[in-house]
C-alpha cells in the first residue's frame, strides 16, 4: 500500500470520531465513519471482529474489547492511503492480532 503521512485534517477527523465514540458509543455513526471490516481468526478457535474509524482516506483499525463494562475500542493500526479507498486485508489481519495481543497482556 502507498503510505502517506497523516495530515492535520485527517488527525482532527479521526480524533473527533474517537471522542464521539467515547461519549456516545456507536450511536449516530454511518458506514463512512465507523464500520465493521472483517472477522479475523487470531489463533485457533479465537476470532476478533475488526472495526475501523474512517475519514479522508485514513483508517484507525481496532477491536471492541470483549467483556468490558462499557463498549471499549482498542485501536491498533492507523493507515493513510491516498490511492486506495478499499480496506487492506493484510492490515485488517495485522490490526486484529496486535489488538488481541494487547488485551491478553
Amino acid at each position: 500500500a502507498d503510505r502517506q503521512k497523516l495530515s492535520r485534517n485527517q488527525f482532527k477527523t479521526i480524533s473527533r470520531l474517537v471522542e464521539r465514540y467515547a461519549s456516545h458509543g456507536t450511536e449516530g455513526f454511518d458506514e463512512t465513519q465507523f464500520r465493521h471490516e472483517k472477522k479475523v481468526q487470531v489463533r485457533p478457535g479465537t476470532y476478533c471482529a475488526v472495526f475501523a474509524f474512517k475519514g479522508f482516506q485514513c483508517r484507525l483499525y481496532g477491536i471492541l474489547w470483549p467483556g468490558a463494562v462499557k463498549q471499549t475500542f482498542v485501536g491498533s493500526i492507523m493507515t493513510v492511503s491516498k490511492k486506495q479507498n478499499k480496506a487492506d486485508a493484510a492490515e485488517i489481519e495485522r490490526a486484529a492480532k496486535i489488538a488481541a495481543a494487547a488485551i491478553e497482556g
